[in-house]
């Protein structure tokens, strides 16, 4: 299978770029074709099946979009809380 690029990858899984550029840095696999990521699909899946942050990352994309954002707000009220000290 031919690599993907970061909008195609996107699109597959359904989140955004930029989600995919953050999970990059959280071990996403991925290859550079000059100054670009390209993705291998299989790998990508393996990977979230595999990765203890990948399983996350599957089971927030099972979330709907409601339960996505009451995940966000609680998520940002604990860093507010956090930061407060």
């Amino acid at each position: 299978m031919p690599l993907i690029t970061r909008a195609e990858i996107a699109a597959e899984l359904k989140v955004t770029p930029r989600t995919i550029q953050n999970l990059e840095k959280r071990g996403l696999p991925f290859s550079k074709v000059g100054d670009s990521p390209r993705y291998d699909l299989p790998e990508v899946r393996l990977w979230l099946k595999q990765s203890p942050f990948g399983r996350v990352v599957t089971d927030l994309l099972k979330m709907t979009a409601p339960e996505r954002k009451a995940l966000r707000e609680i998520l940002d009220a604990i860093d507010q809380t956090q930061a407060k000290g």
